[in-house]
């Protein structure tokens, strides 16, 4: 599902629905709305880990928020955080930081598909 600028929605409600197995909209937002107030503690320790250069808890931080982004069916973001997750073994500081701007930049558009939806009012 592309948007009108050609990336892909935050969000794939479809695949939200199934993973949940609910149908409704307004329920699948609330869900979102916990998922966006619950995701941002998961990247304490992923920026703790980056300035203490730990390749191993920035992994395994990177694993636990793809898993949180998988289940609300946050899919660029769950990719972003996988090829984070892979690179993490690298220690290759600049390109985990640069990738770790771009989940932080993702989310955000989560949390705006999610007010634009109106969960945020």
């Amino acid at each position: 599902r592309l948007s009108a600028e050609g990336e892909s929605a935050p969000i794939d409600l479809a695949l939200l629905s199934r993973i949940l197995g609910e149908q409704d909209e307004a329920s699948l937002l609330e869900i979102l709305k916990m998922f966006t107030e619950q995701f941002p503690p998961l990247l304490a320790p992923l920026k703790s880990a980056i300035d203490d250069r730990d390749p191993q808890v920035v992994q395994d931080a990177a694993h636990a928020a793809k898993g949180a982004a998988a289940s609300a069916a946050a899919v660029p973001l769950k990719a972003l955080l996988d090829s984070l997750e892979r690179e993490a073994s690298t220690a290759n500081w600049r390109n985990i930081e640069a990738m770790t701007g771009s989940v932080e930049s993702e989310f955000r558009r989560v949390v705006e598909f999610c007010r634009t939806r109106g969960t945020d009012r």
